[in-house]
């Protein structure tokens, strides 16, 4: 199992989501729609991998505001995934997607729905920003 760190980026109502790249070297994440975030490294605390990733998949500076929960996701092939989810505020830069996403979109709550099955999974949690 692997432990990620996920911030769910509220501002004015809306949320921010990414979408992996079309060209993703696994062939299930290709395409897929995501909160930003990533795994949590061994030497890492949720905080410090969750504002890491925010910067390396965003080029922004993150506040966590408070913790949402956790919850599990499976992958094919049996790979299972513990999601730490926080509501995140932007401190500080600009967002520029970096490598791994093809794009970034901010969407209403209850859009989430139109997207990925594992962000309308996250519906109840979101309901208490």
């Amino acid at each position: 199992m692997i432990n990620v760190a996920v911030a769910v980026i509220y501002l004015n109502g809306t949320i921010l989501i990414q979408q992996k790249r079309l060209d993703h070297k696994r062939e299930y994440l290709r395409g897929r729609w995501e909160f930003p975030g990533g795994k949590i490294e061994d030497n890492e605390t949720v905080y410090e991998a969750l504002y890491r990733e925010i910067r390396e998949e965003l080029s922004i500076e993150i506040r966590a505001v408070k913790s949402l929960g956790s919850f599990y996701t499976q992958y094919p092939g049996g790979l299972q995934n513990k999601l730490h989810v926080f509501k995140c505020e932007i401190v500080g830069g600009g967002i520029m997607p970096c490598d791994g996403q093809e794009q970034v979109r901010w969407i209403m709550p209850y859009e989430l729905q139109d997207y990925q099955p594992q962000l309308d999974k996250m519906q109840d949690m979101l309901e208490n920003l």
